[in-house]
């Protein structure tokens, strides 16, 4: 009854659509490696590291892997906003790049040391003598002008000194 009354009222919705004319086929859908190397390739980590003092953040650390080329590693502490390229490896001699799987792995416990180990510059509100993170509260800034001119001095609240670049 209804297909009568749309016969009746709308005779173009009625006659199915033509094919389309033979030639070029439309694109075949991603195979679910292509799909799953994508969703590789956009993968992204991050963690907040919590002042034991405070409680408050302390510091946040953003990661976007990349499957080929240079993943990207965000810093946001006390000293500022600061951006590290973090290399994959080209060969499969690697068996995967264990640098980010590292880092990976430490962003999804928010684990300060295991970071650190990777690369002391991505961990600036870490203390590595008390083994705790520290907020911007906690740390004194001082110039350092040894021995490495223009960089900055971190102390904690233990009066525990870091290096930090600039």
């Amino acid at each position: 009854m209804i297909a009568m009354l749309r016969n009746l009222l709308r005779p173009d919705l009625a006659t199915p659509p033509a094919p389309e004319p033979p030639g070029e086929a439309p694109p075949a859908a991603a195979s679910v490696e292509e799909l799953t190397e994508q969703l590789r390739e956009m993968a992204t980590s991050r963690a907040s590291f919590v002042c034991a003092r405070h409680g408050t953040e302390a510091g946040s650390v953003k990661f976007l892997r990349r499957v080929s080329g240079t993943s990207e590693l965000t810093i946001d502490s006390y000293v500022g906003r600061s951006w590290h390229s973090v290399r994959v490896p080209t060969d499969d001699a690697t068996a995967g790049d264990r640098v980010a799987e590292g880092v990976q792995d430490a962003l999804r416990t928010a684990d300060a040391i295991s970071l650190h180990l990777l690369n002391p510059e991505w961990t600036p509100f870490f203390c590595t003598s008390c083994a705790l993170v520290y907020c911007d509260q906690c740390w004194a800034i001082a110039e350092n002008d040894d021995p490495w001119p223009g960089t900055l001095r971190g102390i904690c609240p233990e009066g525990h000194a870091t290096v930090l670049t600039r």
